[in-house]
């Protein structure tokens, strides 16, 4: 039987830790991301919340961004379910199709809507507001739509 190599060591500049939590921060808004003292999951991000409180942890930076991105996309989908009924509420024609919203406005033109990092956007990219305004970001989409009356 041959022995089991040692791994190797690590070549190169010193990782910046804190640049990239910093980074993880600002692409990750409502996160508390900091470094751990737990040996095996020296990454962590809490998010604290009435209902919607959560801790992750993870042995890597790119585990943790991972982790961070997958939470970001259930809180977005249920926000858009939120949004697509807040529209059906005030009379607006709205289907939730896959990752977004589509709706119309008055001369019937197709809009589509999404959700990212805590923001829902037009599909261009355009800001309509926090994930956590539904009854705003919908009042904006129907002025927006000319559909408010």
């Amino acid at each position: 039987m041959g022995k089991i190599p040692n791994p190797p060591t690590a070549v190169g500049p010193p990782v910046d830790i804190e640049g990239r939590l910093a980074a993880l921060r600002k692409e990750f808004p409502g996160w508390t991301i900091e470094a751990s003292t737990m040996p095996f999951s020296p990454y962590r991000a809490v998010r604290d919340g009435d209902d919607k409180a959560a801790i992750l942890g993870a042995g890597s930076y790119g585990a943790l961004r991972r982790l961070l991105h997958e939470a970001d996309e259930v809180v977005c989908a249920q926000a858009l379910l939120a949004l697509r009924t807040a529209l059906a509420k005030r009379g607006a024609e709205a289907l939730l199709h896959g990752v977004s919203v589509v709706t119309r406005s008055r001369t019937r033109v197709q809009r589509t809507i999404g959700a990212r990092r805590g923001r829902f956007t037009w599909h261009d990219g355009t800001d309509l507001g926090p994930i956590s305004d539904v009854d705003a970001v919908a009042d904006e989409i129907l002025q927006q739509l000319e559909l408010k009356r």
